[in-house]
């Protein structure tokens, strides 16, 4: 067919977080089983992950959660972390499906799209977004995250060419 093959996705892992029914757990067992089974599937450790489309959805309590899972899956593998939402807004349903198609711009442009609009972070929230102004890096790895706050969480592994 001579198509352009422009990512594969490795893995999918999703989980339930019954204690986030309506409100975020801040324990972020939910986001974490997720990345964790990921990262298992794919039979990835953390520093085989250049970037982290984060799910974002900009509340504090949301956002918090998904940082205190990053920081915790990743622990001092700090991968690029960027929210694609800061560009489009919740889309809801279709969130996951636009960071996905964000995954593969990173990956077939090799840059990272900023985190727009982040003028002040919020000190409780420890990972490092891009910001502002994106960046041109060598990405071959992306976690996307997409979770919500009635308890459902899904993460997905994007790979380029190695």
């Amino acid at each position: 067919r001579n198509a352009n093959i422009y990512a594969e996705i490795k893995a999918i892992a999703s989980s339930f977080d019954k204690r986030s029914m309506n409100r975020y757990n801040l324990k972020a067992t939910g986001e974490i089983e997720s990345m964790e089974k990921t990262l298992s599937l794919a039979k990835l450790n953390t520093k085989n992950i250049d970037c982290v489309v984060a799910s974002a959805n900009s509340t504090v309590k949301g956002d918090l959660a998904e940082s205190i899972a990053i920081t915790q899956v990743f622990n001092s593998n700090k991968p690029s972390v960027t929210a694609c939402k800061s560009m489009f807004g919740e889309t809801f349903s279709v969130a996951g499906a636009m960071n996905l198609a964000a995954g593969i711009f990173i990956l077939k442009n090799q840059f990272i799209p900023p985190t727009l609009n982040l003028n002040q972070k919020d000190d409780q929230c420890e990972v490092e977004c891009v910001n502002n102004t994106g960046i041109s890096k060598k990405v071959n790895r992306i976690l996307i995250n997409s979770f919500g706050a009635s308890g459902q969480n899904s993460s997905l592994v994007l790979m380029g060419d190695d």
